[in-house]
C-alpha cells in the first residue's frame, strides 16, 4: 500500500495496522497519517537516544491541566522516535466504565488479569498524527478519525452487495474486464444513491445504503435500467420508494451525521447510546 502513497496524501489507520516503520515511511514521502495510539509503544519528550520513556498517565496528570482535550508534542517509538502530535480526550465516566468492564471481561475469558496501567489507559482516547495543528485543531481529530469507518463501510458494501472480491478466471484480461465492469456499476449506483441520500437529508432522515442497493439489485431493476438507458425512470422509482429505504430513527446519531454536523469528538458521547469506541490494543493483559 505504501508504494501508492503520494506527497500530501492522508493515511488513516486503526490499531490492526499500527506500524511505526510505516508511519516513518509516510513522513519521508511527505504524506500524513492519523492513527490511534497503541498501548504498547513508548513515548518520549526528546528524540535523544539517551532519553527515557515517559509514564503517559502521569505525564497527562502533570501537564494536562485537568482539561478534557489535550495536545502534546512528543516522540514515539524506542527505535524511530517519530515527532508526533498526541491528542488526548478524557472520556466521560460512563464510557470509561464500559471500556474497563469490557477489558476485564476479555482478560478473564483468556485466563488473565487486566493490567492496572492498561485500565488507566482506557480512561482516554489517544490519537497520533503529523498533520499540523493549523490544519486540524485537536478538537477535530477524533471526529475526523471516524472517516476511516465510513471508508471501511464502503468497501464492505462493495464486497457483500457487489461481490467485487469474487472474480472467476485466471487470465489477466478477463480479471481486468470483470473488475472494471463492476467498478462502472458501483460508480453508477453511487451517483444514484447520492441523489437519494440528499433527498433524505432534506427530509431530516438518512438513507440506508444497504436497503437502497438491495432495492436496486432486486428484480434486476438496475440491470434493466442500465441496458435500456432509463436511469431517469429508475431514479423516480427510487425516490418514490425512499421512505422504505431510510434508516430507522434512533436517539444516537450515526457516524455520518456526527461528521456532517461537525460534532466534536467528546460532544458525540452525549448521545444516549454512544458507541463504546474502545479500540482495545493487543498485549494489554498481564
Amino acid at each position: 500500500m505504501l508504494a501508492r502513497v503520494r506527497k500530501g496524501d492522508l493515511i488513516i489507520r486503526d490499531l490492526g495496522y499500527f506500524s511505526l516503520a510505516a508511519f516513518a515511511q509516510i513522513m519521508l514521502i511527505g504524506a500524513y497519517f492519523l492513527s490511534r495510539l497503541s498501548y504498547t509503544v513508548n513515548l518520549y519528550k526528546s528524540a535523544d537516544e539517551a532519553a527515557s520513556p515517559i509514564n503517559l498517565i502521569q505525564y497527562i496528570n502533570r501537564f494536562g491541566g485537568g482539561q478534557q482535550t489535550m495536545e502534546f508534542s512528543l516522540f514515539v517509538g524506542e527505535k524511530h522516535r517519530l515527532p508526533i502530535r498526541l491528542v488526548v480526550y478524557r472520556l466521560p465516566q460512563e464510557v470509561y466504565r464500559k471500556r474497563q468492564k469490557a477489558a476485564i471481561k476479555t482478560a478473564k475469558r483468556k485466563g488473565r488479569r487486566a493490567r492496572l496501567s492498561y485500565l488507566k489507559f482506557l480512561k482516554y482516547s489517544f490519537f497520533m498524527t503529523n498533520v499540523p495543528a493549523d490544519v486540524w485543531p485537536k478538537e477535530a481529530l477524533g471526529t475526523l478519525y471516524r472517516l476511516r469507518w465510513q471508508v471501511e463501510l464502503t468497501f464492505k458494501h462493495w464486497k457483500s452487495l457487489f461481490c467485487i472480491d469474487l472474480l472467476k478466471g485466471t487470465r489477466p484480461e478477463r480479471i481486468r474486464c470483470l473488475l472494471y465492469g463492476r467498478l462502472i456499476v458501483i460508480l453508477t449506483v453511487q451517483r444514484l444513491l447520492a441523489l437519494a441520500a440528499r433527498q433524505a437529508e432534506n427530509e431530516g432522515r438518512e438513507l440506508s445504503f444497504d436497503k437502497a442497493i438491495q432495492w436496486l439489485l432486486r428484480q434486476d431493476r438496475f440491470l434493466k435500467a442500465f441496458v435500456a438507458r432509463q436511469f431517469d425512470t429508475l431514479m423516480r422509482k427510487l425516490l418514490g420508494n425512499l421512505r422504505r429505504l431510510l434508516k430507522a430513527k434512533r436517539k444516537r446519531r450515526t457516524t455520518r451525521q456526527l461528521i456532517t454536523q461537525q460534532v466534536g469528538y467528546l460532544d458525540s458521547f452525549s448521545d444516549s447510546s454512544e458507541e463504546l469506541d474502545n479500540g482495545l490494543a493487543a498485549g494489554s493483559y498481564a
